[in-house]
């Protein structure tokens, strides 16, 4: 049967959930991780429901709207690509302050959103972006900055999802792995499928070298973009996390790798984490049965200049 959508925006959500058939052949597991492809969202991953829900919510209140067309937020790609899809929707003007660290096709991508991209040195990382943002909001004090990295609007953004999972599996989902960033994806879906089925186990996936939830210590670079960030996640829930996984970059590389060869599903580095645990939870005994479900947060593409996908012998795709 024929769909029409109304606009872009009504195909925000409801993304597939896949099962990696010759991932788990190749890596000698039993066929039961399924992946929640949020790449299918428009602008390729899963921070356009939080741009969405968050620019909606800012309708309501009228902090946008008739009188106020202009959106400032200093943000990753993705947070970026995000509320450039919405804003562009919405006829908003969108301002995005970063740090120059990204190639030229990443603000290429922006600026065919209609954005206008403010860069900001690239050693004061996203603290020098987030105080040119605010700049410019005292220069524009009628503009909306949504502050996504520290609203918990992200968190009641990412709850519908755990509703599409337990739709999708029919209730049968026993163990959901995501990676923690902010925090808002791994709270918003653990609490709402907690909800549902208390004996759900949630499994947080960090970097190795970086790791907040494990351990005081001072993070150290690593090359998992998205998750482990340097500071504690400002949106987490630590309640509803049993368990918190590390992977090392090595790992999520070669994951990503994994499932791009084998079952043509190219996702980004933190998604290569996710399904390393996802992994490694399934050879866990007692789990071989077990319905573990993958929250994978963007698409590859988006990472074909980082060499992601250079293959060469130091990435490990199983252990």
């Amino acid at each position: 049967m024929a769909r029409l959508f109304d606009g872009i925006l009504d195909r925000i959500g409801n993304t597939p959930l896949v099962r990696l058939n010759s991932y788990c052949d190749m890596s000698h597991i039993k066929r039961n991780i399924y992946a929640k492809l949020e790449g299918e969202n428009p602008g390729g991953s899963i921070k356009v429901r939080a741009a969405l829900y968050s620019i909606e919510r800012a309708e309501k209140q009228g902090k946008l709207g008739e009188h106020n067309e202009l959106v400032i937020e200093a943000a990753n790609l993705n947070t970026a690509v995000g509320l450039a899809v919405v804003c562009a929707a919405k006829n908003y003007k969108l301002v995005i302050v970063m740090a120059d660290t990204e190639d030229n096709e990443r603000y290429s991508l922006l600026h065919a959103y209609g954005v206008q991209v403010v860069l900001t040195p690239g050693s004061q990382g996203m603290m020098g972006a987030n105080r040119k943002a605010d700049e410019l909001c005292r220069s524009n004090p009628d503009a909306f900055r949504p502050r996504l990295f520290y609203n918990t609007a992200a968190v009641a953004a990412y709850r519908p999802i755990a509703s599409e999972i337990w739709r999708d599996t029919g209730g049968a989902v026993d163990i959901l792995v995501a990676g923690v960033g902010s925090g808002a994806t791994i709270t918003g879906i653990g609490e709402a499928l907690k909800r549902k089925k208390k004996s759900v186990q949630v499994v947080a996936v960090e970097a190795e070298e970086g790791q907040m939830l494990l351990s005081n210590k001072m993070p150290v670079p690593h090359g998992i973009r998205g998750i482990s960030t340097g500071e504690m996640p400002p949106l987490v829930n630590i309640n509803v996390i049993d368990e918190v996984y590390p992977v090392s970059s090595a790992c999520a590389y070669g994951c990503c790798v994994g499932i791009a060869s084998n079952d043509g599903i190219l996702a980004g580095i933190s998604s290569g984490a996710v399904i390393y645990a996802a992994t490694q939870l399934s050879r866990m005994p007692g789990n071989e049965d077990k319905m573990i479900v993958a929250v994978l947060p963007d698409t590859g593409e988006r990472y074909l200049n980082t060499g992601l996908f250079d293959y060469n012998e130091s990435y490990i795709i199983v252990k």
